[in-house]
């Protein structure tokens, strides 16, 4: 009952949240940009929202092997996309963390490991972004100047900095330990998460090659595929000004206060979008189609689960 309350509050939130961008941005004003579009930048900007979800795929696939967790890659894309879909029905991204986990550990157990890949699967993602906003940002100085951006900035240096301590530090561990030491259950799993972690502390290169080889490619083909969607209305903007803005609506996207961040995300890119020149009514068509692009991936991930991974899982069960 408290789940359907909370889910229901929060597509109220979303609605609100679209009425407020519609009476900033009315509809009218977006149908003149859909005369002259083109619909092979489009699709570029779709491919690389797929590309980049299926390239997240492979990074868990990738987590999970060094953690030595014996999942196929066939099962991790299809526990990865199923997850996507479920997504469109709660907030944020907690939705997809908490399927694809349930689903490993209902089949492999070793809930530890697995809730630890998540963990890292997550956070990597967070640590690209600040370096590569770190690099946009060296290279267009003058962004200085926005104290939101700055600020923005900041806050990411901050969260990143803070995981990373908590990956390579033995420190927030022993606290935890001294504050619940009287819940030895909790401390139990605490501890087996710790070990779990403290994989990546003996061999840093490891994480290291997930942000490399993984997450900055992730990223990288998110600020392009609004980059692509600008080129489809024929706009010029700078693709560094992509790199320094989209993270942060990205980053405002996924907080869990609404739906598949409906609502927050057009808000975010109207500001930010701003911020380098872009057209309110233009910024939320970027936003409309990113969303569009989301929601697609996500029905693949759906059609996925209930023709082949939910099968599977039921198959699974029986042996």
């Amino acid at each position: 009952m408290q789940k359907r309350i909370f889910f229901s509050f929060r597509v109220c939130v979303g609605i609100l949240l679209l009425y407020a961008v519609f009476k900033i941005v009315p509809y009218k004003s977006l149908l003149p940009l859909f005369k002259k579009i083109s619909y092979f930048y489009i699709f570029l900007g779709f491919f690389s929202i797929l590309f980049l979800h299926l390239i997240a795929g492979l990074r868990w696939y990738f987590i999970l092997k060094i953690l030595k967790i014996k999942v196929s890659l066939k099962e991790a894309i299809y526990a990865f996309f199923s997850g996507l879909f479920f997504n469109l029905f709660f907030p944020s991204l907690i939705a997809s963390d908490i399927f694809r986990s349930v689903a490993l550990i209902s089949r492999f157990s070793k809930g530890e490991k697995i809730l630890a890949s998540v963990i890292i699967d997550r956070f990597s993602g967070i640590v690209a972004l600040t370096f590569l906003v770190l690099i946009s940002f060296i290279l267009r100085k003058e962004f200085l100047e926005e104290k939101e951006i700055f600020l923005g900035i900041g806050l990411l240096i901050i969260t990143s900095s803070l995981f990373l301590f908590f990956l390579y530090s033995s420190y927030p561990f022993k606290l935890i330990n001294k504050l619940f030491k009287r819940k030895q259950n909790f401390l139990e799993k605490i501890n087996n998460l710790c070990k779990d972690l403290n994989f990546f502390r003996k061999k840093p290169f490891a994480f290291f090659k997930i942000v490399t080889a993984y997450s900055f490619p992730i990223q990288v083909l998110n600020i392009f595929s609004f980059f692509f969607t600008l080129q489809a209305f024929g706009e010029k903007i700078s693709l560094i000004a992509f790199f320094l803005t989209v993270p942060f609506i990205i980053l405002i996207a996924t907080l869990p206060v609404t739906v598949a961040g409906i609502g927050t995300r057009e808000l975010a890119c109207i500001y930010f979008f701003s911020k380098i020149g872009i057209k309110k009514n233009m910024a939320l068509a970027l936003s409309l189609f990113n969303l569009f692009f989301m929601i697609s991936v996500a029905i693949l991930g759906g059609l996925i689960y209930v023709m082949v991974y939910y099968r599977w899982l039921e198959s699974a069960k029986k042996y």
